[in-house]
Formats: C-alpha cells, sequence, structure tokens
C-alpha cells in the first residue's frame, strides 16, 4: 500500500501533450497513472529488496538453511530476504502500530529504492 501512496506523488513522466487522449483530468486523479503492476513490480523487486536487506544486515541475523550452500542465488536468498523485509514491517506494524510501520516503509525501505 505505501508503495501505491509513494508511486501516487511521484512526479509523472513527461509524455507529449496527452489532455487530448485522455481529455480534461481531475487534479486529484494526477499521479493515477503512475500506479501500474509494472511500476510496483519494478520498485519492490525481491532483487532490490534484497540488496537492501543485505545492506541493513539482515542477512546475518535470518535463521535460514539454503537447499544450496555454494550457490545462494538457487537457494532463494533474494525471495528470502524480500519476505524477511514484509515480515519486520508486519512485526513492526502489530507492536507499535500502522503509523511507525508507515513511517518506517517509507524513510527505510521506499526512500532508499528511489520513492519519496
Amino acid at each position: 500500500m505505501q508503495c501505491s501512496l509513494a508511486l501516487l506523488d511521484a512526479p509523472q513522466p513527461h509524455l507529449e501533450d496527452t489532455s487530448q487522449l485522455l481529455g480534461e483530468q481531475d487534479p486529484a486523479l494526477e499521479g493515477l497513472n503512475n500506479i501500474t503492476r509494472f511500476a510496483k513490480a519494478q520498485t519492490l523487486d525481491k532483487r532490490r529488496l534484497s540488496e537492501l536487506a543485505q545492506q541493513y544486515g539482515i542477512g546475518g541475523v535470518v535463521r535460514w538453511q539454503p537447499r544450496k550452500v555454494e550457490n545462494l542465488q538457487s537457494s532463494g536468498i533474494d525471495l528470502v530476504m524480500a519476505h524477511t523485509i514484509y515480515a519486520i514491517v508486519g512485526a513492526v506494524s502489530l507492536q507499535k502500530g500502522g503509523d511507525v510501520a508507515r513511517q518506517i516503509v517509507r524513510e527505510r525501505i521506499l526512500q532508499p529504492l528511489g520513492l519519496r
């Protein structure tokens, strides 16, 4: 949800005048074109989240036994790290509430991934 809200607030890419194609648009709907499956998938890609988790040192505290110790990629390290970030956000939300979780997602996850 926070990713969608951040994409909604993100500046729109400059395209040729689309007002003729779309007609006049309500200003409240300006960022709606930013929210696409592709944009969300690109932002929350498991590899990007895994790199972020590694930067925070999460890999050192996760209790996980890889299938192939010599090849973590084929064992699914990216998916494990991405889901670990999701689990941490869920735990913060349960313990501290939605406002704190929202702030953490914005400052610690989305901002380093390039969304404000």
